[in-house]
């Protein structure tokens, strides 16, 4: 039965989100987007646009309470039948703002666990248990449908009780658009490109790959590259100065935020990221995947899950600089097997990762609840 639809997403992730959209608008539902965003969207869209404020500075609990305020409005003003929100973060707010709502399906898509589960140290064991009673309030009792990305995260809600199984989905990653990450060869130039795309948080593992590209270098000429803007939002986030200290001395060359990732990603030879961080499925390296490139990257909770190790690419320990360069260099050196990696990942992503796929998958859901 067709419902109206309120879906919640932060305009950073438009050009993935905007495909459950449609794929839920060809299944006959009235979808409305509520855009998380800092300022008046621009994007050009038959939908209509509910704008939702996005903090434009720490993430605190004064945020949190006046975004409860704005996702309650949102609600008021659209009333939808179900309301489909994305990550941990924003479904915690939405699952407090509409506790005592009734006559509402909720489906909260878990885009991995992130710091407050999988950060380290002292500091988020203690938020996450003094959450805890209300995490079971709002992933549990309330009943919300909760996807999840990989089979670790969706283990450690049920264990802990926050969900029960019949109440969750797995759908591995948010998909890639093959189309606008089109196939392309390795590049031929002399001296290749060894690049890691990511946001600069610590446990991205950012560290470890410019400790590894001062090993791999002694071995093998490279171009070694971060692409990445600072980000403001998380714990562990990386200061520019912080940032500058570790490339101090180092080979790698800090890209600073590239728009035009498909462009980066075809002129890159090998894509390395050594993330430890609480990931879904890193969107990064499904492009990267997409591209035909292969893949170092950590035998770590959705990292994993974005490569067949040996087939499209190779995983390496968490917080190993020296297995990551081991890999590195073993890659450079055999122009073949990266070839046949890169062949053997596009196929996988398109076969498990296609955007059109994950996005109608997600959207099916709707009709079930």
């Amino acid at each position: 039965m067709a419902s109206k639809v309120l879906y919640i997403f932060d305009e950073s992730d438009w050009d993935t989100r905007i495909h459950t959209a449609n794929a839920a608008k060809d299944m006959g539902h009235d979808v409305t987007i509520g855009l998380l965003c800092e300022d008046v969207p621009s994007v050009q869209t038959d939908f209509k646009i509910h704008p939702l404020p996005r903090p434009k500075s720490k993430f605190g609990p004064f945020a949190a309470l006046a975004l409860m305020g704005e996702l309650r409005d949102a609600i008021q003003v659209n009333t939808p039948d179900l309301v489909h929100i994305v990550t941990l973060k924003y479904a915690f707010i939405l699952g407090l703002a509409t506790l005592f709502t009734g006559g509402i399906e909720r489906v909260y898509t878990l885009a991995g666990l992130g710091y407050l589960f999988r950060g380290e140290g002292i500091k988020p064991v203690i938020i996450r248990t003094l959450l805890t009673p209300l995490f079971f309030l709002v992933f549990n009792l309330a009943r919300p449908h909760l996807i999840f990305q990989n089979e670790d995260d969706q283990q450690i809600f049920t264990y802990m009780g926050l969900a029960k199984v019949e109440n969750t989905t797995l759908i591995r990653g948010s998909g890639v658009d093959t189309a606008k990450f089109a196939v392309h060869p390795l590049p031929k130039e002399a001296k290749p490109v060894v690049l890691m795309p990511t946001r600069l948080v610590h446990n991205k593992g950012v560290s470890v790959f410019i400790e590894a590209a001062k090993i791999a270098a002694k071995d093998v000429g490279a171009d070694f590259q971060i692409a990445g803007g600072e980000t403001k939002h998380n714990p562990a986030a990386i200061t520019k100065e912080e940032m500058e200290a570790m490339l101090d001395g180092s080979p790698v060359t800090w890209l600073g935020r590239v728009d035009d990732m498909p462009g980066l990603l075809e002129h890159s030879s090998l894509i390395v990221y050594p993330s430890y961080y609480g990931e879904g499925v890193p969107r990064v390296l499904l492009e990267a995947a997409a591209v035909g490139r292969p893949i170092i990257t950590t035998d770590h909770p959705g990292c994993k899950e974005a490569i067949i190790h040996e087939k499209t690419g190779l995983l390496v320990p968490i917080k190993d600089p020296q297995a990551t360069a081991s890999a590195i260099v073993a890659l450079l050196k055999d122009r073949d097997k990266c070839e046949v990696m890169g062949t053997e990942a596009r196929i996988y992503c398109e076969t498990e990762y296609d955007v059109k796929t994950v996005a109608e998958r997600t959207a099916s859901i709707y009709a079930t609840l």
